[in-house]
């Protein structure tokens, strides 16, 4: 009984959501996955969340933190131009996708 109450998020009063298929949850899981440098976890996870909402900036922002970690470079700077597309404001992908070209 114990690990089904882990394995559900209540979105509302009406709405039972399984965290698996939560995008927040799986930014937030891969986001813990790569402070534990356990980059390739991350990427999925990060792959995932897009998959559920590939409007999310976060997501695509993260994504490109893992690829650098995990060495493609180029793949990375299209995850923060994806992340500036979608979100023209999205200041973190401003600042890493600079970084990567200085």
């Amino acid at each position: 009984m114990k690990s089904m109450v882990m394995d559900i998020q209540i979105k509302n009063k009406n709405t039972i959501v399984p965290y698996e298929k939560d995008a927040q949850f799986l930014i937030s899981r891969g986001i813990s996955l790569y402070k534990q440098k356990k980059y390739s976890k991350a990427l999925d996870c990060f792959d995932r969340a897009i998959k559920i909402n590939p409007e999310f900036e976060d997501a695509w922002y993260n994504k490109g933190l893992a690829l650098n970690k995990l060495g493609k470079h180029s793949e990375e700077m299209d995850c923060f131009d994806r992340a500036i597309k979608i979100n023209p404001l999205y200041y973190r992908s401003w600042y890493y996708k600079g970084a990567v070209l200085t």
